[in-house]
């Protein structure tokens, strides 16, 4: 199975825990030939009390966590390409995908739903991207981890991917190219 794939995919996953995000799981879709993977992410259902806290809130404030939440979701499409860059350079070509199911597509929608101008499209997706490849490299012990349990199984679930992260040993994230 290809490691790419599962290095792509865990980087979704891995991303997804540090915005609090529950894995459901991930896969290889393709056992033969490892090219398609998947990973699903669901969000943690509220409390009663976070549901009131919110609700509470002005109208403004609600909008901007709003705005929040689907950057967080840009950046967990991007995780995914981005690792393949970082940790799996020889196995891409750099270019960005366009095809409908892309993950820079997924990113580009959550951005476009609350953003009109083109230009400013383009700037939250810059931002988007460099966040995506700052967690990469912070996780990039624990993405590689997830990837080569994901490589050998052909999936793994969420109850998994957690054990995997809290038994590996706490080391430096990758450094930050200057």
């Amino acid at each position: 199975m290809s490691l790419c794939t599962s290095i792509h995919e865990a980087a979704h996953l891995r991303v997804a825990l540090h915005y609090g995000f529950e894995v459901v799981d991930a896969r290889i879709e393709d056992p033969r030939t490892g090219v398609s993977g998947r990973a699903r992410t669901s969000i943690p259902p509220n409390s009663a009390e976070t549901e009131a806290w919110v609700a509470a809130l002005p109208e403004e404030e609600r909008r901007r966590l709003y705005d929040l939440y689907l950057m967080e979701i840009a950046i967990m499409a991007l995780a995914g390409p981005e690792a393949e860059r970082l940790l799996a350079p020889d196995s891409t070509t750099g270019e960005i995908d366009v095809t409908s199911g892309s993950d820079q597509v997924r990113a580009a929608d959550a951005i476009w739903e609350r953003t009109d101008s083109p230009q400013r499209i383009q700037a939250n997706l810059a931002t988007a991207r460099a966040e995506a490849r700052r967690l990469v490299r912070e996780y990039a012990n624990d993405i590689l981890l997830i990837a080569c349990d994901l490589t050998e199984h052909g999936s793994i679930d969420g109850a998994r991917v957690g054990r995997i992260i809290a038994a590996r040993p706490k080391t430096e994230s990758l450094p930050t190219p200057t």
